[in-house]
């Protein structure tokens, strides 16, 4: 389904886009942001370089692996994690760089705090590229068939341009574009040559500088997908980092031929077939339950954000809050944030997220042997809020113009409606998905979920996936005849999501992150990061950075466990 913006928005979006790529001091404003940021930033910057002094201390000899850190961006909290692992790794004696920008002025001033002074900046390689002719392949891509789909499956030297320039335009318009529309497609042609114009420049930066390990926080935007595809397609060791929703530890993943495609937070099928062999214990139950807990209890500012507020509450109390049948089983289909929607990691049975939602809801209205919960995702308010976004819920919009009066037997649970996660696990019988966390973690209470498209867990013996799109609406027609899984399904639903909560964090220990997000708009430290520790000699003997470091060194796992089990 499509989502039609004023081509005067689409317009101003690449006038930004243009305005700030071209000029650094525009950028450089940008990057710092109100004159109370920058001082914020200052006297976080002098008080890390007057306590933690230490941060300095490297080995005398740095001959190990080239390690490229690629940091393309000035987010602080980021900056700060990468020079973290970058330290790991120089105290292991390897040579740490930094793909950065030039004109970026904090991220540099940081990362010498830590001793990383080798710069790769990718100007030099970008500007290059400034005035590469590439209308012919424009206008060899904009003459094929233009729905979502098949944008999607658009590649150039390997790399996955649809991918990237799709995801780019729905973040921008907070939606699903319509293809066909001109002014939509004028921006699709823009952001299309820039991703040509990033994946040569890309490829000539990786002939010049030849890394032996880039690390990767971010790697689906524009440049950092160019990077990501064009490494993995020459077989380079790439490590990607990314935060779970608990602020004291880190996922680590490597991708090679087996783990392409994957979210860094999944296992890969070797990695499974090892979970799959653990006994199952009463430890490890209750290891899970107490990381169920956790994860919404409100332990975790970061899964907290997600619902504020939120109260636990039995089945009875949902059903009758919400006016639904006492004596009917229930549904919960948990969306996704449909104008940030993750097009990376999985292939799908509809063309898009909202197409998805628009068919499920459709179903829904349709199957009134059931009740039906339609939980908009919670994430939606605090990005909204951070992005000052204001209006309606995107899925509010394409209800009233795709199906109007929703039946009383169908609820849709927006944000504000604080009814916590856990309990609606707990008062349903079924649950609906297309690549969410729902889909690992519902299934280990005993209860089908069904999938609409292939992502981190599909296929693995505890979901009811489907291939096409008659199959599953099929299903969704009859759900309330579909018994809850048996004692296999759920017991290996458990152990996948033991590996998944419990396995592979990485525990940060000698650093600690700091949350304080703001009501609305966001600040550069509201998301920060701190050393834990206080002199040289605990830096060298950190058992965190050592845990890491040998992973990376002297590992050819694809996903990182914290322990042997």
């Amino acid at each position: 389904m499509n989502n039609n913006k004023p081509i005067a928005n689409l317009k101003k979006i690449k006038f930004i886009e243009e305005l700030t790529s071209r000029l650094p001091a525009i950028q450089l404003l940008r990057n710092n942001g109100r004159p109370d940021h920058f001082f914020s930033i200052m006297n976080d910057y002098r008080r890390l370089k007057a306590d933690f002094k230490f941060l300095k201390y490297v080995p005398e000899n740095l001959s190990g692996k080239r390690i490229l850190i690629v940091s393309l961006n000035h987010m602080l909290y980021q900056i700060k994690l990468e020079a973290m692992l970058a330290k790991g790794l120089q105290l292991q004696g390897c040579q740490v760089s930094v793909l950065t920008w030039k004109h970026f002025y904090w991220p540099k001033k940081y990362f010498e705090l830590f001793a990383i002074k080798d710069y790769v900046f990718f100007e030099k390689y970008f500007n290059q590229f400034k005035n590469f002719g590439c209308q012919k392949q424009v206008d060899q891509y904009l003459s094929k068939k233009l729905d979502f789909q098949s944008v999607k499956k658009w590649t150039y030297k390997g790399c996955r341009i649809g991918q990237q320039v799709l995801s780019k335009m729905a973040r921008r318009m907070y939606g699903t574009p319509a293809l066909e529309d001109p002014g939509i497609k004028e921006l699709l042609k823009f952001y299309l040559e820039r991703q040509i114009r990033a994946i040569e420049a890309s490829d000539l930066f990786l002939e010049k500088v030849k890394p032996e390990v880039l690390i990767f926080n971010e790697a689906k935007d524009y440049i950092y997908g160019a990077i990501f595809d064009l490494a993995l397609g020459k077989g380079l060791d790439i490590i990607q980092f990314i935060q779970p929703i608990r602020e004291d530890s880190l996922i680590l993943k490597r991708f090679n031929k087996e783990s392409n495609g994957l979210h860094p937070n999944s296992l890969t099928s070797s990695t499974f077939n090892k979970i799959e062999n653990i006994s199952w214990s009463k430890d490890k139950e209750d290891a899970l339950w107490q990381e169920f807990s956790n994860r919404y209890s409100g332990k975790w500012f970061l899964s907290e954000r997600n619902q504020p507020g939120a109260l636990k509450k039995g089945r009875k109390d949902i059903l009758k809050s919400l006016n639904l049948d006492q004596n009917k089983k229930t549904v919960v289909v948990f969306s996704h944030v449909l104008w940030d929607a993750n097009l990376f990691y999985g292939e799908d049975i509809f063309q898009d997220y909202e197409e998805w939602f628009i068919e499920t809801v459709k179903a829904a209205c349709a199957n009134d042997k059931v009740n039906w919960i339609i939980k908009v995702h919670p994430a939606n308010i605090w990005k909204r809020n951070r992005d000052k976004v204001s209006g309606e819920l995107r899925e509010t919009v394409i209800i009233r113009e795709n199906i109007g009066r929703i039946p009383e037997h169908v609820f849709i649970l927006t944000p504000d409606i604080k009814i916590d996660t856990f309990s609606l696990f707990e008062a349903a019988d079924y649950a609906v998905t297309v690549r969410g966390t729902t889909g690992m973690e519902f299934p280990c209470f005993g209860k089908p979920i069904f999938t609409a498209g292939t992502g981190r867990y599909s296929g693995l013996g505890f979901t009811i996936d489907s291939d096409t799109k008659d199959q599953y609406l099929d299903r969704l027609s009859r759900i309330q005849d579909f018994p809850g899984l048996g004692d296999i399904e759920t017991i290996k639903a458990k152990k996948h999501a033991y590996a998944i909560f419990n396995l592979r964090p990485w525990m940060m220990e000698s650093f600690k992150a700091e949350f304080n997000y703001q009501k609305k708009g966001a600040h550069p430290l509201d998301h920060n990061l701190h050393p834990a520790i206080s002199s040289k000699e605990e830096l060298s003997r950190a058992g965190d950075l050592k845990r890491f470091s040998d992973w990376v060194l002297n590992s050819k796992d694809t996903d990182y466990l914290n322990t042997g089990f």
